[in-house]
């Protein structure tokens, strides 16, 4: 076998290892909300170009009982460095408690689930706050985008329980925040984030400090995100081996074998 039949074998292995998309990295926390109500959740970031996307999820299997059991934002610290700015908010689905404006007959219209203009979007420095609440100084001039779709009637955002994020399991019929009779988002919301991040921007290394906010009061819960690859119970980081570089040398050992074996 020559060398450049072994060039070739190496360079159709290496393209079958490198991946095609790219990893995310999750935080994930828990906490107590109204009668003991578990809440938990996660944040999923992903890094997609020179862009972050951003997906906060109320992840409990109870049902989303009362106002302080709604998921209504995320914090988190970004590396110096690194300014960031909100393209969009995306809802995955709604909990339609009577806004019309979310009845079935419109579930067609364009930007359906577009919640931009409900949700806000604010960094001081290194510090990141996406809310729907109001809480953490957001107000109605951090609107991560004032002329996307009104799915509120105009009441003025970012204020109250309403475009918090619900349990997948939550029914108007089994909770007491119907009585608000406004929309709710259902299980997650996505977060589009621009910022010149450049390749050398990891993820598990350039974010930390999250915390997931609930309710609409600072005396309401909030509880921190465990950072990525931290074994259970605590104890720091956990790095795993990355596998495209342990099948790189397995190919690249494997084809020193062959040629010296075929020379």
């Amino acid at each position: 076998m020559n060398v450049n039949r072994l060039t070739n074998i190496f360079l159709v292995g290496l393209v079958c290892v490198i991946p095609t998309e790219v990893l995310a990295s999750i935080w994930s926390g828990t906490g107590t909300g109204s009668s003991a109500n578990n809440l938990a959740a996660s944040l999923t970031i992903t890094k997609v170009g020179d862009d972050l996307q951003v997906v906060l999820t109320n992840t409990t299997a109870e049902i989303t009982l009362k106002n302080q059991d709604v998921l209504m934002g995320v914090s988190f610290d970004v590396a110096s460095g690194f300014t960031l700015v909100a393209k969009s908010a995306t809802a995955s689905g709604f909990l339609d408690l009577g806004n019309n404006l979310l009845s079935p007959s419109n579930s067609g219209d364009a930007g359906y689930n577009d919640v931009s203009n409900e949700w806000a979007y604010l960094q001081t420095g290194n510090s990141i706050s996406i809310g729907t609440s109001g809480r953490d100084g957001l107000g109605a001039s951090d609107i991560i985008d004032s002329t996307a779709n009104d799915r509120n009637n105009g009441a003025t955002a970012p204020d109250g329980a309403d475009f918090g994020i619900v349990s997948s399991s939550t029914t108007v019929a089994n909770t007491d925040i119907n009585k608000n009779k406004s929309p709710y988002i259902q299980n997650s919301a996505t977060f589009l984030l621009s910022g010149e991040l450049g390749d050398d921007f990891d993820i598990a290394d350039s974010i930390s400090s999250v915390l997931f906010v609930y309710g609409t009061s600072t005396s309401e819960p909030s509880f921190p995100g465990t950072p990525p690859g931290t074994p259970p119970g605590g104890g720091g980081q956990n790095p795993i081996p990355e596998p495209t570089a342990l099948l790189v040398w397995s190919l690249l050992i494997g084809m020193g074998v062959a040629y010296r074996r075929y020379r």
